[in-house]
């Protein structure tokens, strides 16, 4: 077995942003980028996360205390 590898977190989001082309499917992307395609929606959900808490924690409108 290989060594397991580390992304950083900039790479995460730039792979991730990818998947906002029209017509991409993250399939596509993981394949271009060498990853598994769970990989890559893991980073999407996680960076989700992030951001949700992000917004909750400045009380945006629409986001319930």
């Amino acid at each position: 077995m290989g060594a397991r590898r580390k992304f950083s977190a900039e790479y995460k989001r730039e792979s991730v942003a990818m998947l906002d082309a029209p017509g991409v499917t993250v399939s596509q992307i993981a394949t271009d980028l060498g990853i598994g395609a769970g990989l890559l929606g893991c980073w999407r959900r996680e960076l989700r996360r992030q951001r949700s808490r992000l917004l909750w924690a400045m009380g945006a409108p629409g986001m319930k205390s």
